[in-house]
């Protein structure tokens, strides 16, 4: 897939750490205890429609979609019989989160049990970013590490700006704080013994935040390290090193440990696994050196590396797990239209060809080995995030674990996956969601939401479009997949282009924005040849990469009749200059034109302030105070030219919106906009 010409890369943050949360999140809830309703609660709760509050207050586990697999929020006991988990709620009456320690046997007549709660919201960090340490506002994975004797849990809490490392029995669930770091404790694991915490910090973080202080002093230099829209001072270096360090229980004292060699992992591998016997399988690139180059099963025999030759052995690989008894190997696949399916698969060495167990369009992520089973996170259309226990044979699951029991009892729209090819046959789907109460021959106001579609249909990549609430507001909602890269697409086999390569290829005529366009076009149409979607009241929304998306549509064809984006601009007199000179030296190398040309039909089909005459259609702008600049030109433009288009700034806000109060302040004022616009 191409990368976003904005400041973050997509909504897939890659390479990230735990180094802080926002000052602003406010004072921890003091109602926050219990988070899960009571039995009574979920017996009672009403059949109705949902609303935003709902969406806004859902419980999560983890990240808010799959895009850091195999980290799962969740850990199993050593004697296999529990899990342990971080539960987070917002509230965003408070306009902060509800956090809460789990444990819950992986038995079905389990009850979870809540043994510590409170603290702030931790945020993942991009780790290197065009060189710089970069903050991004995505909710951090929290995973509790049990004791090897499995009587005490360890996990990070946030209070005061700080997060540290807590211990907590979970016989008494009497939580105790374990380090008194001055900076911000990123990991936390055991000693083999039990007795001691190797936690993870970064020094070295700090003391570049220092020097940046003292250099402000005597005024900064700009350079690389500043990215203008982002905010007036540099940003630390990337790839800042982490340290390790022992941290005694019983004394306190810490000492530094080494830094944990790298084991003995096959080289580029994305997933490994041992087998009881001590045999290892893993996921790695086919050919190594190839950007495009598909994923393969490749394991250990004696001295050899053996790899499945099979087609369905390739492809869009994730996980790989071996059987008790070490005599298969099973992984998930990609597959299906547009890939849009996965499939999970089980691959006996000595065998030909691998049998594949089921297919799904529901998400399973961050799956850990339990004696013949997996346990799993479960993302379904329908339904949010649950811990399940799947049977790797059958493909039947049973849940361990709903954070939202309640969540059942509302009235959902009905969802139906759709296939199409665009105008250049690429293959396209979508997932069309339809009011509660549709009925036979109704025709509704429809919205277009970017830019991934798989799994739990929320509020899109972003979380900033309500699509149930959108639903029971009488909107029909068409939920749409991002193509791949044209060039990628077209590229044939052992093609050896670099990825700048693609991109520049991508970029040339806007030939990849042409062809998502195509796409988007091509779904409308699907639905509106349905009958279940006013072709005249069509409006379009997205955030980060689906903004591009959606503005480029505006940009370049006349279908829609409103918008609401959540990322803006790419515009010429903005972009390069407030993205700073790494990203400015990035798109050089993209084919943009230098900051010093004119290439007006360079510019021409992305820019909206260029096209301000032209694009009249009514414009909502949401956006975070880190990006709020690179909106004002097309603003001003837009602004000027028709006064249709309204601009929202979320102070103290990175590229993915975190605070509650912003994010339900944003669900409502999409729906009124877009009642507003396509209903009246």
């Amino acid at each position: 897939m191409t990368k976003l010409p904005g400041l973050i890369v997509g909504a897939v943050v890659l390479s990230v750490s735990v180094i802080g949360a926002r000052a602003d999140a406010g004072p921890v809830a003091k109602d926050c205890t219990p988070l899960l309703p009571s039995e009574a609660v979920v017996g009672n709760a009403s059949a109705r429609t949902v609303t935003p509050d709902d969406l806004v207050r859902l419980r999560d586990l983890g990240m808010p979609d799959d895009s850091l697999p195999d980290k799962a929020p969740f850990s199993i006991s050593p004697d296999g019989k529990r899990i342990a988990f971080v539960l987070r709620r917002a509230d965003p009456v408070a306009n902060n989160y509800c956090h809460g320690l789990y444990v819950t046997d992986i038995r079905p007549t389990s009850h979870p049990r809540q043994i510590d709660g409170g603290g702030e919201f931790i945020s993942y960090v991009i780790d290197n970013l065009r060189g710089m340490t970069f903050p991004s506002g995505i909710p951090a994975i929290n995973t509790p590490k049990w004791s090897p004797d499995g009587r005490t849990v360890a996990y990070l809490k946030r209070l005061a700006g700080i997060t540290q490392a807590w211990v907590v029995p979970i016989a008494n669930g009497h939580p105790r704080q374990a380090t008194q770091s001055a900076i911000d404790i990123e990991e936390v694991d055991w000693t083999p013994d039990g007795a001691a915490l190797i936690v993870v910090s970064r020094p070295a973080l700090a003391r570049a935040n220092a020097d940046i202080e003292r250099e402000g002093l005597s005024g900064y230099r700009y350079d690389r390290r500043f990215m203008p829209a982002a905010g007036y001072r540099p940003f630390p270096p990337g790839s800042i090193p982490r340290e390790y360090f022992q941290v005694d229980l019983i004394s306190g004292s810490v000492s530094p440990v080494p830094t944990p060699r790298a084991t003995d992992r096959p080289r580029n591998a994305s997933f490994v696994a041992a087998s009881l016997a001590g045999r290892r399988a893993w996921i790695a690139p086919v050919e190594l050196g190839r950007y495009l180059s598909e994923s393969g099963i490749f394991m250990e025999s004696g001295t050899e590396v053996l790899r499945c030759n099979d087609a369905r052995c390739r492809g869009s690989l994730t996980g790989v797990w071996w059987s008790p008894n070490g005599g298969e190997i099973r992984y998930f696949r990609r597959e299906g239209w547009g890939k849009s399916q996965f499939a999970l698969y089980r691959w006996r060495p000595g065998e030909k060809t691998p049998r594949r167990a089921f297919v799904t369009e529901d998400v399973y992520s961050n799956c850990k080995e339990w004696r013949t089973y997996l346990v799993c996170d479960r993302d379904a259309s329908l339904q949010p995030r649950r811990i399940v226990l799947l049977d790797p044979v059958s493909g039947n699951f049973r849940t361990i674990f709903d954070p939202n029991p309640e969540f059942a009892r509302l009235k959902l729209g009905s969802v139906r996956r759709l296939q199409w090819r665009n105008a250049n046959g690429v293959e396209s789907f979508g997932d069309l969601v339809l009011p509660p109460d549709h009925r036979s021959g109704q025709r509704h106001p429809l919205i277009v939401v970017q830019y991934r579609t798989k799994g739990f249909l929320r509020g899109a990549v972003g979380d900033l479009y309500p699509i149930q609430s959108f639903a029971a507001s009488g909107f029909a909602v068409l939920s749409v997949e991002r193509p791949p890269g044209f060039a990628e697409w077209k590229a044939g086999p052992g093609d050896r282009r670099s990825s700048d390569e693609f991109e520049r290829d991508n970029t040339k005529d806007w030939i990849d924005r042409r062809n998502v366009l195509s796409t988007i076009l091509t779904g409308v149409e699907k639905v509106v040849s349905l009958g279940v979607a006013d072709p005249s009241k069509v409006g379009i929304s997205g955030t980060s990469e689906g903004a591009v998306s959606a503005w480029f549509a505006l940009n370049n064809n006349s279908r829609f009749a409103a918008a609401s984006i959540g990322s803006c601009c790419i515009d010429p007199k903005s972009f390069l200059l407030l993205g700073g000179p790494a990203l400015s030296r990035q798109f050089l190398q993209y084919g943009y034109p230098p900051i010093a040309g004119h290439s007006p039909s360079f510019w021409q089909p992305i820019s909206l302030a260029m096209n301000a005459s032209s694009v009249s259609v009514p414009m909502l702008i949401q956006v975070p105070s880190d990006e709020f600049t690179l909106a004002i030109e097309s603003f001003e433009a837009l602004d000027m030219t028709h006064g249709r288009t309204h601009l929202y700034i979320f102070p103290d806000e990175h590229h993915y919106i975190a605070q509650p109060s912003h994010r339900l302040a944003i669900y409502r004022r999409n729906i009124t906009w877009f009642l507003s616009h396509l209903r009246s």
